[in-house]
């Protein structure tokens, strides 16, 4: 699948994965070798495409059908019934890794629904205080090829109930703009969005230079010092889910003092992806939160120079389902 995030590659991955076909995700701005190489690896029979991709010209290419061309029945249609296994694999998520070569790692159901235990349990424990606001809004600005981007719109959302909002490009302005026009409540993104972000409320709003001095204070106190800046995001926006690369301290500070929640995780692709988040009710500054449900992570240092000048430099090691990463 190559393409861009929008509602057709939801309802072709949820049509794969419920009648066993394995769906293998590609970023739409993926560069012809990669996609050469990755179906070399996977064999792949069909290719699912966006209307942003750049098909390659001169490649032999599997069977193509246009996302925006499906057809989008109005009745309901059964699925054919087929027999699948917790370990039957789901996906195979590439990554570039350091050599640029394409490195595959499969998902298998098991891997998925182990990850959304812990959301589903929180969620079950505060959903009663926020069906008054249901559905939830959610603005998804990391590609739904990269399974981070999958866990908040395709497996987590559908919990809550939630709505998943896509947009295409970067503009700062254009994500306030769509976060007001959609009334989201939370954005899924990475740092980087953030800084990009941070940069252009302080030209719009020169009061919300240096609010971590406020990031301590009451939530109340906070909104109302910085309600300027809750009125571009909206009144229903609260929470920014961050996750892919780390968060540095003085952005995490700079979004907590101004009165919006900052969401942190970490996790890897080989762990589908979540190893540990915060819960959204109890978030720590400065954590990326407590191990999910049927993991163990421990940080170990490593007895090498490095650690001496460092004792700080360390691996983790994530066990996940008796599945041990590191």
């Amino acid at each position: 699948m190559w393409s861009e995030n929008r509602p057709e590659w939801v309802v072709a991955f949820w049509g794969c994965i419920l009648t066993g076909i394995i769906v293998v995700p590609i970023d739409y701005r993926t560069f012809s070798r990669f996609l050469r190489r990755v179906r070399e690896i996977t064999d792949a029979r069909l290719l699912l495409i966006g209307d942003e991709v750049l098909m390659p010209i001169g490649e032999p290419l599997p069977s193509v059908w246009l996302l925006a061309e499906l057809e989008w029945p109005e009745e309901k249609r059964a699925l054919p019934s087929v027999p699948l296994e917790a370990n039957d694999i789901a996906e195979i998520v590439f990554t570039s890794g350091a050599t640029g070569e394409p490195k595959g790692i499969i998902i298998t159901h098991r891997n998925i629904l182990a990850n959304i235990v812990s959301p589903e349990q929180i969620i079950a424990k505060y959903a009663k205080w926020f069906r008054p606001v249901f559905p939830i809004r959610f603005l998804v600005l990391i590609p739904l090829s990269h399974i981070l981007g999958q866990v908040l719109a395709l497996f987590v959302a559908p919990l809550i109930p939630g709505t998943v909002v896509f947009m295409r490009g970067y503009s700062p302005h254009e994500i306030l703009r769509q976060i007001r026009r959609r009334r989201a409540s939370v954005v899924d993104t990475v740092p980087k969005i953030l800084d990009i972000l941070r940069a252009y409320i302080l030209r719009q709003l020169p009061e919300a230079t240096a609010p971590q001095a406020m990031a301590r204070r009451l939530w109340t106190l906070r909104w109302w010092k910085y309600r300027r800046t809750h009125a571009l995001f909206g009144w229903k926006f609260w929470a920014f889910v961050v996750g892919a690369a780390p968060l540095t301290k003085e952005v995490e500070l700079f979004w907590a003092g101004l009165g919006f929640d900052v969401i942190q995780g970490y996790g890897l692709t080989e762990t589908a992806p979540i190893i540990t988040f915060n819960n959204p009710f109890d978030t720590r500054e400065g954590t990326v939160g407590n191990p999910c449900h049927s993991q163990t992570a421990t940080i170990a240092k490593r007895s090498t120079p490095e650690s001496v000048k460092s004792p700080r430099i360390g691996h983790v090691s994530a066990s996940i389902l008796g599945i041990t990463v590191r």
